[in-house]
């Protein structure tokens, strides 16, 4: 959300939809991590636990690396252009290959320690039990929750540092999707707004933004040939269906190609 503007995301891909999870889930666990709130520190230790459940994937390395590579061949091909900041260029350049030899290097999954700790592992197992882990089924996560806050905050500090290699690999890999193109202003015609898409391009991640008083939300649909948003009125105190929207809407599009 950009100050009266909200930006929905649709992912066009899986390494673009497994970044997303991983923002959402730092994002939880930074707003929360200093905290001395018990349930500020639920929240931040079942975050860390969710992010482990994500990126819990033999192929993850190589699909992020594979993402990083992608973007470091395009960039570079950028070079000549005598618009393009060549600084800038080259430090975004030279921050890819970081990462790629980092990934390359990286033994085992990432974040492997925190597979190992055993009482992490054993608040993991209740994650997704109906209401999650609660306290009579993981007393050794109440125990925790109630150690001086200086204590948890620095067990969470530790855990989360796990994450900083993976943290700047989704970090770059979505601003260099999100910055790859412009957005585009567009309007939907009774709520609803299609164009066609040529099938060469790869377009990875579609965004729309809506201001927040229009009190609307899109149903983003992306095939091979055609890309349609659906604005629709939510539904949230009645029975029944969200409706489409009657009226035109004016919104803000963009297709991020790599």
């Amino acid at each position: 959300m950009q100050g009266d503007i909200i930006v929905y995301e649709q992912p066009l891909n899986e390494h673009i939809r497994v970044c997303l999870r991983l923002e959402h889930l730092f994002d939880q666990v930074l707003i929360n991590i200093d905290s001395t709130s018990e349930w500020a520190s639920r929240t931040a230790i079942l975050s860390i636990l969710e992010t482990v459940n994500v990126i819990d994937r033999p192929d993850l390395k190589t699909k992020l690396t594979k993402a990083l590579t992608q973007h470091a061949s395009t960039l570079s091909q950028l070079e000549i252009l005598p618009q393009v900041d060549s600084s800038k260029l080259r430090s975004v350049l030279g921050e890819l290959d970081r990462l790629i030899d980092q990934l390359y290097a990286t033994q085992g999954k990432i974040g492997q320690v925190l597979r190992t700790n055993e009482f992490l592992n054993n608040v993991r197992q209740h994650l997704y039990n109906p209401g999650g882990a609660v306290n009579f089924s993981n007393p050794a996560l109440q125990l925790w929750l109630h150690s001086p806050s200086v204590n948890r905050i620095e067990d969470l500090q530790t855990w989360f540092k796990e994450f900083d290699q993976i943290r700047d690999v989704v970090g770059l890999l979505l601003r260099l999707t999100r910055e790859s193109s412009v957005p585009i202003e567009k309007y939907a015609d009774n709520g609803f707004y299609q164009q066609a898409l040529d099938p060469n391009v790869s377009c990875e991640l579609v965004r729309v933004a809506v201001p927040i008083q229009a009190k609307l939300y899109p149903e983003i649909s992306v095939g091979r040939h055609r890309l349609s948003v659906r604005f629709l009125e939510p539904n949230c105190h009645e029975q029944g269906r969200s409706k489409q929207a009657n009226s035109n809407i004016k919104f803000k599009l963009t297709c991020c190609v790599l």
